[in-house]
């Protein structure tokens, strides 16, 4: 999948037309768990020590940089929407279990609050897993965080751009 050209984190900066309402959560847990990764020192690379903090420090934690796919047949104007025909790939930073049941699909974003496409790349992954699971996107909560900052989101509130 690294070798892969189309991949989700690029797809927003493309322009993927969909709105998605997204909350700042100061006190989300995951946050705290970032702040403590810093003085975890299994791993040289910065995502790769937290995703080892994560898998041996939180219970909530599932599994990390978990590769999703999808293929152009497995989605209805796959082509008019994406502007490829090409597998689109990606690598989940963390997968977690929600406080509400959710399957929570985050991305670690050195600086989260600066970010401006990131929940578009968190939605292709959701969308990816739901497509590989069977399970209803309204099962997935979304999200990207740094040390200081998560935000989150419903992927199942996905919407098409209102054109002005």
């Amino acid at each position: 999948f690294h070798a892969t050209v189309f991949r989700a984190s690029g797809v927003g900066r493309r322009g993927l037309d969909i709105e998605i309402p997204r909350t700042k959560a100061r006190d989300h847990g995951i946050i705290a768990l970032a702040g403590r990764s810093h003085a975890f020192g299994a791993c040289s690379s910065r995502h790769e020590n937290l995703q080892k903090y994560f898998l041996d420090h939180d219970p909530l934690t599932i599994a990390c940089e978990v590769p999703v796919w999808m293929e152009s047949w497995e989605l209805a104007d796959y082509e008019r929407v994406l502007g490829s025909r090409a597998p689109l790939t990606g690598h989940i930073d963390v997968l977690r279990r929600e406080g509400d049941g959710r399957i929570g699909v985050w991305d670690y974003k050195p600086r989260a609050a600066a970010e401006r496409d990131a929940h578009i790349q968190v939605f292709l992954y959701a969308l990816m897993l739901s497509l590989r699971t069977g399970l209803p996107l309204s099962d997935f909560l979304g999200g990207y965080f740094d040390e200081k900052d998560a935000y989150v989101f419903h992927p199942s509130q996905a919407r098409p751009r209102e054109r002005v």
